[in-house]
């Protein structure tokens, strides 16, 4: 133990294994400031991602506004999946 009183040998917080189906069509990374961000698979958008934030949002985002993620298609299911029909009306080159 050193003279303040804590170990010398602390132990590093080890990362929790990410459960939810969101992380199938997200990317984990940084923005050029450092933020934790979540890159959706499909359009590209950057969300933020923190301590203190759960995944309703990335959930939301790919349920409800993600622009070219299939419709219908179950959550977790998005990656790499060719689907014709796509949310508003976009066209398919």
């Amino acid at each position: 133990m050193s003279e303040d009183g804590y170990s010398e040998y602390s132990r590093q917080k080890s990362k929790r294994k990410k459960t939810s189906k969101v992380w199938h069509e997200l990317v984990e990374g940084q923005n050029e400031k450092g933020a934790t961000i979540a890159t959706c698979i499909h359009c590209k958008l950057a969300l933020l991602v923190g301590l203190n934030r759960g995944t309703s949002h990335l959930k939301r985002h790919l349920i409800e506004s993600c622009p070219l993620r299939p419709v219908g298609l179950p959550l977790g299911e998005g990656g790499g999946v060719l689907v014709v029909e796509r949310r508003r009306n976009l066209c398919l080159i």
